[in-house]
């Protein structure tokens, strides 16, 4: 059946099609079915699982919307057996109890999509067409296939025929490819996530030990050494922390377009932590033992995009676990090819592969892992590599394991840029700061480091209260919080703008990183630095504020290294 992609969204694409809703809250299966039937839809509503299961044995249905939490059988195992039973269904997922642990077994078990309650009638509807485009076009495939198997004696009468038609549903699969491809970024990052939060739970360690240890014992204390040494330690795992929080930015930063020098063993370090759960974790649960051994020769930068890279090694990691069932070594390899090339291996010793899956191994849709694959990691890991300007070849045979080999270009020149956190900053003379942060830990440190500078502060414990300050009295410097109740610090800088013009203000914000990406800085705001921060950044900030931001009228102006560096 051919759909017609520029069709209003209010009519239904694809009246016919058949919709299973699963949820033991009737009030959700009322309101849900009469939202789709309005669209044309058929659809059958059950309360459990095990309802729903009777009746996938009984009829046909092109789309499941499904609760997680289901009594006795939970959702995801109700979508695992459908991937086992009807794997051309698509399945929708939801919870009003949305956690990063059911969003990755919901991806990783196939769901189409993972909706939020409660979800509106709009969500609904497009996330129910979006999966009925995928069915059909699968359909249309599968027909295709077929059609192709029972005229392959007349095909060459009917090349011309069918050529246009071809066309048209080589377009369709276009569409579909990219979908596909968007599922299996999705792997990798709840991959990157689950690696991410195991990382911090090892940092958050020493920082709480060590820190009940000096509060809770005197004689630690009134050991200097010992003392000293312990917070040495504690400063170093919140410096690590502080990382692995910047790590987050690989989730939600779309960096297509950004071509940059590259520190490759920094990313290849990285992409061992981030699948750490995979190899190490849910290996060893299994009593499988999976060892990683690194050999890193020095290389020069490479000019790339590093998080399109992170994305390709992770793949080949994963890949290389899943091809060691009973356990074995995955060997990481970087070294210079020459004066004007990098080389970068992945080498496992699993079950390899013979010459006939080696020779389609690249090839689109192409699985040897059934219905758990989708043929479009190593096709995408070879299309970043070429986007790179590289080359890619794999070495493998059965029994004795493969060996993925990347080559990079090196540019003849490549631009670095400043690290502006590790200068040192200017003098100023003390100051008059007003910080405000509803989180009492935040302001409290900020202040403690202010003070200690030699400046006079006062502390706002939210947006309201700053407002009543700035009006009374002036401040020679404003630091804000974003996300405060009732007032936030876009509104807070806003009035400062207004009533006390000139004021430099400085957003500090555990968003910082995110409006750098998009470029915003809101209006009244001179910089933005992201938390959490070090005092010796703080002070950089602050002087290139007080030194560089005011014009001889008195008003703030804009300093390109500052605004740039923290945009």
């Amino acid at each position: 059946m051919s759909i017609d992609p520029k069709a209003p969204h209010s009519e239904p694409r694809v009246p016919t099609s058949k919709i299973l809703i699963v949820d033991d809250e009737k009030s959700i299966r009322i309101t849900l079915s009469a939202f789709l039937k309005d669209e044309g839809y058929a659809v059958e509503t059950v309360e459990d699982a095990e309802s729903a299961q009777e009746l996938l044995k009984r009829e046909r249905f092109d789309v499941v919307v499904s609760d997680i939490i289901l009594p006795r059988v939970s959702g995801v195992a109700l979508l695992q057996q459908i991937r086992e039973t009807a794997p051309d269904v698509q399945v929708i997922m939801m919870t009003g109890e949305p956690t990063l642990k059911t969003a990755v077994e919901a991806v990783r078990a196939g769901a189409h999509d993972y909706l939020i309650k409660p979800v509106d009638k709009s969500a609904i509807l497009l996330s129910v067409a979006n999966a009925v485009k995928i069915k059909n076009l699968e359909d249309d495939k599968r027909c295709l296939e077929d059609e192709n198997r029972r005229h392959r004696e007349t095909l060459e009468q009917q090349v011309k025929h069918r050529t246009h038609e071809l066309e048209e549903t080589l377009e369709k699969l276009k569409k579909a490819h990219k979908q596909l491809i968007q599922q299996e970024r999705m792997n990798a990052l709840g991959q990157m996530a689950s690696g991410i939060a195991h990382d911090f739970s090892n940092m958050l360690m020493p920082i709480i030990g060590l820190s009940e240890m000096l509060l809770s014992d005197p004689k630690v204390l009134d050991d200097r050494k010992e003392a000293t040494h312990m917070l040495g330690i504690i400063r170093s795992a919140g410096y690590d922390a502080r990382h692995i929080v910047q790590r987050l930015r690989h989730i939600y930063k779309e960096e297509d377009d950004e071509y940059g020098p590259v520190v490759l063993a920094e990313v290849v370090e990285s992409i061992v932590s981030i699948t750490m759960p995979k190899w190490k974790e849910e290996m060893n649960a299994k009593g499988i033992v999976i060892e990683i051994a690194t050999e890193f020769e020095d290389v020069p930068l490479i000019k790339g995009n590093a998080g399109e890279l992170r994305e390709a090694f992770v793949n080949l990691m994963l890949n290389a676990v899943d091809a060691m069932p009973e356990g074995g070594a995955i060997t990481l390899r970087l070294k210079p090819k020459d004066e004007r090339g990098v080389v970068f291996e992945v080498s496992d010793t699993g079950i390899g592969m013979d010459a006939e899956t080696l020779r389609q191994c690249v090839e689109t849709f192409f699985t040897t892992k059934g219905t758990q694959g989708t043929g479009l990691g190593l096709p995408m890991v070879h299309g970043i590599v070429q986007r790179h300007g590289g080359s890619m070849e794999i070495d493998s045979k059965p029994g004795v394991g493969t060996t993925v080999r990347m080559q990079f270009p090196v540019p003849i020149a490549i631009e670095l840029t400043e690290d502006t956190a590790e200068s040192q900053p200017a003098p100023i003379s003390p100051q008059c700061i007003l910080v405000i942060d509803d989180e009492a830990r935040s302001r409290n440190v900020v202040a403690r480091i202010l003070r200690a500078d030699g400046h006079t502060v006062e502390i706002a414990e939210g947006g309201q209260e700053a407002k009543e300050m700035v009006y009374r009295k002036e401040f020679d410097l404003v630091i804000t919080d974003r996300a405060m109740p009732v007032v936030n610090g876009d509104e807070i800088a806003a009035e400062i703008m207004k009533c006390r013009p000139g004021t430099p203000v400085i957003m500090l914000t555990g968003f910082g990183d995110i409006m750098k990406d998009c470029g915003e800085l809101p209006v009244g705001v001179t910089s933005i630095i992201t938390k959490p921060v070090t005092p010796n950044y703080l002070r950089c900030v602050i002087s290139q504020v007080m030194n560089e931001g005011r014009d001889e009228g008195g008003d703030t102006k804009e300093d390109e290294n500052v605004y740039s560096s923290f945009r």
